[in-house]
């Protein structure tokens, strides 16, 4: 199947690569990854894929980001994988909404509360 050039996108969106050992940015702090989001105890998150590269990890991401879904890339926490999640939700009824919207775009998320 032979695919036609895609544009050059007017700018280019970066994933955030969530550190969860480091501590909570400042909206001072100087960075080139936005900041990840803040995920409170009773969110929904939206798990994708875990991957064994980061490479692979940020290239998902900004897939989905490229679909509208808010994607970012949690670095590994005692194991080798990077996983890639999709939200905060605060409310189940948008989850499940993601949920769907993820399912319909072709990927198997699994629901994290």
């Amino acid at each position: 199947m032979a695919s036609s050039p895609v544009p050059a996108a007017s700018r280019k969106i970066t994933p955030a690569i969530v550190k969860t050992t480091a501590p909570p940015k400042t909206a001072g702090s100087s960075t080139k990854t936005p900041s990840a989001p803040r995920i409170s105890g009773g969110a929904y998150t939206l798990q994708v894929s875990a991957l064994t590269k980061e490479a692979d990890a940020l290239e998902l991401a900004a897939r989905l980001q490229k679909k509208k879904f808010p994607a970012f890339v949690l670095s590994p926490q005692g194991d080798k994988y990077y996983r890639v999640q999709v939200g905060p939700y605060t409310d189940p009824k948008a989850a499940e909404a993601a949920r769907k919207g993820l399912e319909d775009a072709g990927f198997k998320p699994i629901v994290k509360h």
